[in-house]
């Protein structure tokens, strides 16, 4: 099966409309340029091509049930129209049959006056305040002159197709990142990892424990390398119950860095040495299960002019925490 390819594009999955199995969305890099999403259940889909959903420059997009109605809605990060505009979300409720309605007017932060052009920003969903709905969070852009815009913005879902702003406590100015929410403490709450470039420029990656109240607790015990230009997953990749993390993005002399972290139930990481994934430097994950058995495999599209390409990492199982070779991943081309 041959997917269409672009540089910079980004992919989603998800059941996209209401028959319990896992569709696929492509979007494209170039102003205009259409959403094909592949329907799941089928070998080899024909793509659907909704007349109500465009990409300008899609960054990155997510896709959950915000208003409780069994469809799942798409957030998407897009590039602004002319290049020297801001990046802005684009929030498409989900009306059913893969017709999507775009809303400007539901609470989702849009950049502020200050937010530099072209700004990597970031948007991770969790239920914050243990209601039930899925909440969101936006990494914004900064300059120097203003660092406090590049702090998290919190939107809780107010259940009505509407959010409103909140500003969590105890957080740092983060760019040219991605958050990522898990429990990985243990304690039945989402915490919060950040990975981006600091108001100086340096490589970093922090985690906060969420402490209850929109309050968050810098974890300082966590020994994750520092990347820039990031992307993070959080997802269960040894099939134990606990959340595990992977890394990947340039560091502060921009290397490309790809790392494993494997939860091992008393709040330390440890390091899987030899994962078998390839250091991308800028790529977007996807967790899925790709050939149907008990574990998480990973999905990876290569955000490279030179290699725009979808691959496909199996996972084998077992993870040795001595840093014994026990996790295999074997790359599976997804690009024809």
């Amino acid at each position: 099966m041959t997917f269409p390819f672009f540089d910079f594009g980004t992919t989603l999955t998800g059941d996209l409309n209401g028959d319990s199995i896992e569709d696929l969305l492509l979007i494209g890099a170039e102003n205009g340029s259409p959403a094909y999403i592949y329907p799941g259940g089928t070998a080899y889909p024909s793509a659907v091509i909704p007349d109500t959903l465009l990409a300008t420059e899609g960054r990155q997009v997510v896709s959950t049930d915000f208003d409780a109605d069994g469809l799942n809605e798409i957030v998407l990060i897009n590039h602004g129209i002319p290049w020297s505009s801001q990046d802005r979300f684009d929030l498409y409720w989900n009306n059913g049959n893969f017709d999507f309605e775009l809303d400007t007017l539901n609470g989702i932060f849009e950049p502020d006056e200050y937010d530099p052009p072209n700004e990597v920003h970031s948007i991770a969903l969790g239920d914050f305040n243990g209601d039930g709905l899925q909440d969101l969070v936006n990494v914004g852009g900064f300059t120097e002159s203003n660092a406090e815009s590049g702090l998290n913005k919190l939107f809780i879902n107010n259940g009505n197709r509407t959010f409103i702003q909140k500003y969590p406590s105890g957080d740092t100015p983060i760019t040219e990142g991605q958050d990522s929410f898990g429990d990985l403490d243990g304690d039945g709450d989402f915490d919060l990892l950040r990975a981006g470039s600091d108001v100086e420029g340096n490589a970093k990656t922090v985690v906060y424990r969420n402490k209850g109240g929109l309050i968050f607790e810098n974890w300082d015990d966590t020994t994750f390398i520092g990347v820039k230009e990031a992307a993070t997953a959080l997802f269960d990749f040894t099939n134990d119950g606990l959340i595990d993390v992977m890394i990947s993005g340039r560091d502060t002399f921009g290397d490309r860095k790809t790392h494993v972290y494997i939860n091992n139930g008393n709040g330390n990481f440890s390091e899987v040495m030899n994962h078998g994934i390839i250091d991308f430097g800028v790529p977007q994950f996807r967790a899925m299960n790709l050939n149907g058995d008990s574990l998480i495999d990973l999905l990876v599209i290569k955000n490279s002019v030179l290699d725009p390409t979808i691959e496909g990492y199996i996972n084998q199982g077992g993870v040795c925490l001595t840093g014994t070779v026990n996790l295999t991943c074997i790359p599976v081309s997804m690009v024809g």
